[in-house]
């Protein structure tokens, strides 16, 4: 089901959209799933959490239950680099209850069914307490909307690599079978099957999501620790700046820009490195001194 739900997530977004809703789920921005259908809905709150496999899904109303509970996961991230970090999934018929009592959404994905309250009231409500918002509308057509500013790539770059090696890797398939079958005549309808790879392009595009999504967490922790004692180096009154091109060489991930790095480990581990990240002339200079080691 998840790899059909991916498939058709891809298919009617566009690419801005997909961007923009990976986006979301990587810098923990609250999310509203908005539709006529509670079922529909509960189960792409699901599908969502699926998306961000490095995340532990928490259920509101089974897993915790009251507003303390939801500052005790919290507080629990904040003071352990290695705990896994929460996405809470709320279904449509606890939405109400949720908005009204949680102080913030961080992590959530939230399902809010058209008949139970305008989609206004919930924006508003999740905007007094967070600087954004995404909504994902489920009805007949699928559409991705922001409320507020993300400057982060990860999203658009992701997107584009899923599509790409999915399509490399079915055309090497397809060329090996071709290769195979040589000369030899086969009937239309039996070569057609053969060549029928629907099934298991959607099981390698969420392979290759998930791969890919990995590789970016794995990254950015090695970042988290790389920045976090050069931040002490201070301590010792020792300048503790980097340039964004020795941060990627230092961890070994070229495929997105420094910043949106240190939005990451913003969002996941509450740490904000901006500071440390050397920007303009200086910045130059200390890649050109690298260069010369």
């Amino acid at each position: 089901m998840a790899r059909k739900l991916l498939n058709k997530l891809i298919t009617n977004l566009s690419k801005e959209e997909f961007s923009q809703l990976l986006n979301c789920l990587f810098l923990r921005i609250p999310i509203i799933v908005f539709g006529e259908n509670s079922d529909t809905i509960n189960m792409f709150v699901d599908f969502l959490a699926t998306l961000i496999p490095h995340r532990e899904p928490i259920v509101y109303w089974t897993d915790f239950v009251t507003r303390e509970e939801h500052l005790q996961l919290l507080s629990a991230e904040e003071r352990d680099y290695d705990v896994k970090r929460v996405i809470i999934l709320i279904y449509t018929q606890y939405a109400k209850r949720a908005l009204s009592e949680f102080s913030e959404f961080k992590g959530c994905i939230i399902g809010v069914k058209s008949t139970s309250m305008t989609l206004e009231d919930a924006i508003k409500i999740i905007l007094g307490k967070n600087d954004n918002c995404g909504v994902f509308y489920v009805s007949n057509l699928f559409k991705f909307r922001i409320y507020g500013k993300i400057n982060m790539h990860f999203g658009k770059m992701l997107s584009e690599q899923v599509i790409e090696k999915t399509g490399v890797a079915m055309e090497r398939i397809r060329k090996v079978l071709i290769k195979k079958l040589g000369k030899k005549q086969l009937n239309e309808n039996i070569l057609k099957v053969l060549l029928d790879f629907d099934v298991e392009e959607e099981a390698i595009k969420e392979e290759i999501l998930k791969e890919e999504i990995l590789k970016f967490v794995h990254a950015c922790r090695r970042a988290l620790y790389l920045l976090s004692r050069i931040r002490l180096l201070e301590q010792f009154h020792i300048a503790g700046r980097i340039s964004g091109k020795t941060l990627l060489e230092t961890i070994g991930y070229f495929q997105t820009p420094p910043e949106d790095i240190i939005l990451f480990i913003k969002a996941e581990w509450g740490e904000d490195f901006e500071n440390i990240l050397q920007k303009g002339r200086l910045s130059h200079i200390e890649d050109w001194l690298s260069s010369l080691w």
